[in-house]
């Protein structure tokens, strides 16, 4: 992802990765995608898609249409 936008600008600083391992029912998955959200509000699921979480559902909401802006623009 490249820094091509304002957008980007709100999702850079507050990124993680994890590798997509298939749909997360099983729970030894759990850890590792605390660990690679850790303290961040994006997180991009490689191969697959996005994730964002926040204090609120509206602030979720927000950071992933800012998430998905980026990632067409």
């Amino acid at each position: 992802m490249l820094p091509l936008s304002q957008h980007a600008s709100l999702v850079l600083g507050s990124i993680g990765y994890h590798d997509y391992e298939g749909i997360a029912t099983r729970p030894h998955e759990v850890p590792r995608l605390q660990a690679n959200l850790g303290d961040k509000s994006f997180l991009m699921l490689r191969n697959h898609g996005l994730l964002t979480v926040d204090a609120t559902i509206a602030e979720a909401f927000r950071n992933m249409y800012y998430f998905e802006t980026w990632c067409q623009i």
